[in-house]
């Protein structure tokens, strides 16, 4: 899992890979019940997906460029392209189903 900043977030999205971001705060009670979903999902998914967390606090500018308004809302990158976007809460299986057009694809 990579932790993404306003210095990296662009390069991370010149990955060849699909890439989930996770945007989230420390404070967000919904983000911390899914933190260990996202860890298994960084784990089971390396070498197909990059995985990466964004925390909003320490990174204003990119929150407002991405324009978050809610927590956690989670991101599917495809070849530097917003593909899904989902705010709150999320099941292991729709994180893979939004996953599964980009990364089964391959």
């Amino acid at each position: 899992m990579i932790a993404v900043t306003e210095d990296n977030f662009d390069a991370l999205l010149t990955s060849k890979l699909p890439v989930l971001l996770d945007v989230y705060a420390d404070w967000c009670p919904p983000c911390r019940r899914m933190l260990p979903l996202i860890e298994s999902l960084a784990n089971e998914l390396e070498g197909r997906t990059v995985v990466g967390k964004l925390d909003s606090e320490a990174n204003p500018n990119l929150i407002a460029r991405l324009g978050i308004n809610s927590l956690p809302t989670f991101i599917v990158f495809d070849k530097g392209a917003e593909v899904h976007r989902m705010v709150g809460l999320q099941s292991r299986e729709m994180l893979l189903a939004r996953l599964g057009t980009t990364t089964l694809a391959g």
